[in-house]
């Protein structure tokens, strides 16, 4: 019976494991088992990430692959390439991205020069606003003769962000309150009506006799105002116990 039964449960614990996979996990797992190595390789080079090789051979290990090296490194090769070229460092510069220290030592200095061309069409009052609009940390890659009009810029940008979080804020309270005072009103209506009718004394034999019939006009339910589109959302259920309608 065991025998039987093991391939199944083989199956059932599989299938957990991928369940409570996490997203890093599982990008992994579709990495090793896909093989593009010189893609990989590649990728990692175009970033201007380090050549980390050692680590998908550790990552893989577990899912039984082995990166390819030669595809691997052929890969970053010809990306580190594209990373380490004075456009490049330019256009990172005017993006306002730093350099990361990947490139060979050989060509520190011009992509050094060419980063700071491109710092200098970034660092100014309009993209420090701009940063600080959009709610991020300020960066330090704007070199000190350059920092002053970014600064200002980025204080101004940082105000104008804060104040619109306050307006969205206080609209989401206000919002909550209008919401909580419906939902106030809607139930004393139904208290009313419960009163009014006198239906928490009805004697009953089944549950659909404790039910209290509402229309729904122009999506509101003409008794109670609550939000609806067809008859049935306007109905107050109640249950008969001990033979009396209880809500």
């Amino acid at each position: 019976m065991k025998k039987i039964y093991l391939p199944f449960l083989i199956l059932i614990t599989s299938a957990c494991s991928s369940l409570f996979m996490s997203d890093n996990e599982e990008k992994i797992m579709n990495t090793c088992k896909a093989g593009n190595w010189y893609e990989v390789g590649k990728t990692e080079g175009e970033e201007g990430n380090k050549n980390n090789y050692s680590q998908y051979v550790q990552n893989c290990a577990s899912h039984k692959v082995t990166p390819s090296k030669v595809d691997f490194e052929k890969g970053y090769t010809d990306g580190i390439g594209q990373y380490c070229t004075p456009q490049n460092s330019q256009h990172l510069g005017a993006m306002g991205v730093s350099l990361k220290n990947n490139c060979p030592a050989k060509l520190h200095n011009s992509l050094e020069k060419s980063h700071i061309e491109g710092l200098k069409k970034y660092c100014n009052r309009s993209n420090g606003y701009g940063l600080g609009e959009s709610g991020k940390e300020i960066n330090n890659n704007c070199s000190k003769d350059l920092e002053g009009d970014f600064f200002e810029g980025y204080i101004q940008g940082k105000k104008a962000f804060e104040q619109k979080r306050l307006v969205e804020q206080t609209q989401e309270i206000i919002k909550d309150q209008i919401k909580a005072s419906q939902e106030n009103q809607i139930f004393d209506r139904k208290q009313e009506i419960l009163r009014r009718a006198n239906y928490k004394h009805q004697s009953c034999r089944a549950n659909f006799e404790c039910e209290i019939k509402d229309s729904c006009e122009q999506h509101k339910c003409s008794k109670t105002g609550m939000s609806c589109t067809f008859n049935s959302d306007c109905s107050l259920k109640g249950s008969c116990e001990s033979s009396t309608c209880s809500y």
